[in-house]
């Protein structure tokens, strides 16, 4: 089989999960798979307000990977104690996971600079429903 064919039948498996995981939003696997998307701002919140839950996000998503780094560990040293000689197993969980730990930490930090920033001088930007955007209040 071609690899196009391979490719194409791949991009199709990808949309139609997709399109099943929209058509269900309520059901348990989708809420899973879009949890990443981080939170809504609510009607006539501050932006200040908001890069705070955005920063407890990115520091909860961190601790749950790290959470996930630990416990692959522990399980493969416990399956194999050879597991720390594989090229792969060293590739995911010593370079990929903690990348991405990482990542996360410094979208926190990144998110409560910008928290602080607009907190403290006081830039009185609120989510407005309506217009799906944040807009100075005057």
């Amino acid at each position: 089989m071609p690899f196009t064919l391979k490719l194409l039948i791949f991009l199709l498996v990808v949309l139609a999960i997709g399109y099943l995981l929209r058509c269900f939003p309520n059901s348990a696997i989708s809420k899973i798979a879009f949890s990443w998307h981080g939170p809504k701002p609510e009607d006539q919140e501050t932006l200040g307000h908001y890069m705070m839950r955005w920063a407890l996000y990115a520091f909860k998503q961190g601790a749950v990977v790290f959470i996930v780094i630990v416990c692959g560990i522990y399980i493969g040293k416990e399956i194999n104690q050879n597991i720390f000689e594989n090229t792969y197993f060293q590739l995911f969980f010593f370079f990929g996971f903690p990348f991405l730990v990482g990542m996360a930490v410094l979208g926190g930090i990144g998110c409560l600079a910008k928290s602080a920033w607009f907190t403290f001088r006081k830039a009185d930007f609120r989510f407005s429903a309506e217009e799906q955007e944040f807009i100075e209040s005057i």
